[in-house]
């Protein structure tokens, strides 16, 4: 929440930002670990970001596919 607040690109008028590059910039891959790949702990930012979007918190662009604050 903090990174998005703090982005230009996430603020409600903005185009948002991909979910792969909120992964990384916010420094949740921490690399291909045994029995947890880099896409597996991303499922961890995807639970996230679908809670906060039923919070009314977050959305997703249906055509850019991309994350802003809402």
């Amino acid at each position: 929440m903090s990174f998005m607040q703090q982005s230009e690109a996430c603020q409600p008028s903005a185009e948002g930002i991909k979910q792969a590059e909120l992964f990384r910039v916010c420094g949740l891959d921490w690399g291909e670990q045994p029995t947890a790949t880099s896409t597996q702990q991303n499922f961890w930012l995807v639970g996230l970001l679908r809670t906060l979007e039923s919070e009314g918190i977050v959305e997703r662009d249906v055509t850019t596919k991309k994350w802003r604050l809402k």
